[in-house]
């Protein structure tokens, strides 16, 4: 009898489940700009880090670098968690990408401290992030590991029985097994922070614990992975995205025939510590990257946040195209797909006085409003960077005010811009040059090209 009542009151307790969570997750994933130039220039991020989340039932929303306060309090009201992307940014005080990521883990405390639950998870990169706005300790990470296209498995560490992600209760005994038996956490790292470091910190210990560790060739050991001891945040020193969605040759990844099967494992936790998951058959490397994937989106389905009607036309990832960058001699992955955060480019055709040449200025314009300058001729063709530096910058609260000096031929054009975020005025052509006088307003016409 009591048998029957408790398969009667199961299906209950797991229907109480479903519906207090969210089922439309949002994740938001902080675009990177393409240097650590404070200037404003376009931002992207890979697409494999899109792929992974979505195949875990999650939507993405681009989250601008340089959007403003204001704008940053508006997504983060609509988004049910927040991913720090790895990459070969400078994490200084006082860089653009640095002092959004701290605003946004800043906010991300707040929200957890509020009783408004929020995940967080940074992968490489974005692990390196975490450490160091945690401990705010810049010296917290150190150089020259020998760590770069290592696949390893991981060396769990004693508190890791009790970590939520990869604890013994609940994780799957085939994903434990492979994750410490083979070789299927790509790392791709120069810098790292090592476990004594980590423990001798006071603050970082006391808000993590170190669930995963590895040595890099030269037997060097260093924290692999964390988990949020308070919140529910995660970091991994190495790239879980990578063994589904990245096929660069030169790169060790595990794409055996075991590795690229078809694997969704889902696994629901409720407060009773009641689980249930669906195992499908597949491969083991493909399995365990994809469950790190599937217990973030989980931990971000039980935030409550709704995307706005505004967000949704503007930033969500559908309304981005993913941008084949193999072809780039500046990038290092030939099969890499990027979403950029370009809106639109606007054309103003800027008339030089008696010059013939009638040079076009190119204006990519991003998500967040900031402008990109380029030229191209008058006769059409794709715009070419040039010279250019802004010589002041100022403005009220969410409005960018900028000179910008374009080198045109043997002489200097300056264009004055003004934005605000979200829109933007057509900037207004000055001259030293031989062709125009000082102060002469130039004609300008714009045109939509479209874009990412």
């Amino acid at each position: 009898m009591r048998a029957q009542l408790f398969f009667c009151v199961l299906p209950l307790l797991f229907a109480s489940a479903l519906c207090s969570l969210n089922m439309r997750p949002v994740i938001g994933i902080l675009s990177k700009p393409l240097s650590d130039d404070p200037m404003p220039q376009k931002s992207f991020f890979a697409a494999s880090y899109v792929k992974w989340l979505e195949a875990a039932g999650a939507r993405i929303l681009l989250v601008p670098y340089d959007a403003s306060h204001d704008r940053l309090d508006a997504i983060f009201q609509q988004i049910n968690g927040l991913f720090f992307t790895g990459g070969g940014l400078s994490l200084d005080e006082g860089t653009p990408y640095f002092e959004v990521a701290k605003y946004l883990y800043q906010k991300a405390i707040q929200a957890n401290n509020n009783g408004d639950y929020f995940p967080l998870y940074g992968t490489c990169m974005g692990f390196q992030a975490l450490a160091m706005l945690t401990s705010s300790n810049h010296t917290i990470l150190t150089p020259g590991w020998d760590s770069y296209n290592l696949p390893l498995p991981l060396e769990l560490t004693a508190e890791a029985g009790e970590s939520r992600i990869l604890g013994n209760s609940s994780t799957p005994t085939a994903i434990l097994n492979t994750l410490v038996t083979r070789p299927v956490t790509m790392n791709l790292h120069h810098w790292s922070i090592t476990p004594e470091d980590f423990l001798a910190n006071a603050i970082l210990p006391a808000t993590y614990r170190v669930i995963a560790t590895n040595t890099d060739r030269n037997g060097r050991r260093f924290v692999s992975m964390i988990e949020g001891r308070k919140y529910p945040f995660y970091g991994a020193q190495w790239h879980a995205e990578r063994n589904q969605y990245e096929w660069d040759a030169p790169e060790l990844l595990d794409h055996s025939v075991d590795a690229v099967q078809a694997v969704d494992f889902v696994q629901i936790h409720v407060s009773v510590h009641i689980s249930h998951r669906l195992d499908m058959l597949g491969g083991a490397a493909v399995r365990v990257v994809q469950w790190v994937s599937n217990y973030f989106v989980q931990e971000c389905r039980q935030s409550g946040h709704q995307l706005g009607a505004d967000l949704e036309k503007t930033l969500l990832i559908y309304n981005f195209t993913p941008v084949f960058t193999g072809d780039d001699p500046s990038q290092h992955y030939p099969d890499r797909q990027h979403y950029p955060d370009r809106q639109k480019t606007l054309i103003y055709h800027v008339t030089f006085g008696d010059d013939p040449s009638r040079r076009q200025v190119c204006f990519s314009q991003t998500r967040s409003g900031a402008f990109i300058p380029s030229v191209r001729a008058a006769s059409g063709g794709p715009c070419e960077p040039v010279a250019s530096r802004a010589v002041m910058c100022d403005g009220l609260p969410g409005v960018l005010v900028s000179w910008w000096e374009l080198l045109f031929r043997s002489h200097t054009t300056f264009l004055f811009t003004t934005s605000r975020r979200g829109s933007s005025i057509p900037p207004t052509a000055f001259s030293r040059g031989p062709f125009l006088s000082e102060r002469s307003v130039s004609q300008s016409v714009s045109y939509n090209l479209g874009g990412g």
